[in-house]
């Protein structure tokens, strides 16, 4: 009676459950992914790029173009299917991870990017054209009269570009004063002070 046997067997080393991984066979191992590090200016991982990258399987060096989409950053993982390790006529897919630089002047958020703008205290006072520069080339931006350090400008589209998505740049205000000043200056100042004065902390409660 094998049946009494088979039981004695299963009690013994336990019951196969059923969909239990075998063991797979020598030579049929599933193919393996690549991870690549690429370095990327500000300016690529914003707009984004196509660039060579040389891939190693085994001995054998491949170089293979790869598109870059913009909006990545630092840390960003891009797949590109079927470029991994290959075998038994499969292949695996290669991960981009991005290793982006910082800018020296633009910085992002989000979709944004962030610019600090000097401008003289007569600039902001009577108002003035500053040409400034984006990831697009320079641009000619209005400074209101009147405008106080802090002020945030916009410029559309200026930003960090993703799929069909288009991020603004931001312009931030920063109003350079003069110093050194002599007597004359300051008598001066101080009348127009007096003509037109201004209470900045008015309504805060301190």
């Amino acid at each position: 009676d094998t049946g009494g046997f088979s039981s004695v067997f299963e009690q013994l080393f336990g019951r196969r459950e059923r969909g239990q991984t075998r063991a797979r066979p020598r030579g049929h191992e599933p193919p393996a992914d690549l991870e690549h590090t690429v370095d990327l200016s500000f300016e690529d991982a914003a707009r984004g790029r196509s660039l060579p990258l040389q891939i190693q399987r085994g001995a054998k060096v491949e170089t293979i173009e790869v598109k870059i989409p913009g909006g990545v950053k630092d840390g960003s993982r891009v797949r590109i299917r079927g470029q991994g390790h290959q075998s038994n006529g499969q292949a695996g897919d290669l991960y981009i991870v991005t290793r982006v630089a910082p800018h020296p002047y633009f910085r992002r958020d989000g979709l944004d990017i962030f610019l600090d703008l000097p401008v003289s205290l007569y600039e902001a006072m009577l108002g003035a054209k500053v040409e400034v520069p984006t990831l697009d080339g320079p641009v000619t931006l209005t400074i209101p009269p009147g405008t106080s350090g802090g002020t945030k400008l916009r410029i559309r589209g200026r930003g960090v570009h993703r799929g069909g998505e288009k991020g603004d740049q931001i312009v931030i205000v920063k109003v350079i004063v003069p110093r050194d000043l002599d007597a004359e200056d300051k008598r001066a100042i101080e009348a127009l002070a007096r003509k037109h004065p201004l209470r900045p902390r008015a309504g805060l409660d301190w």
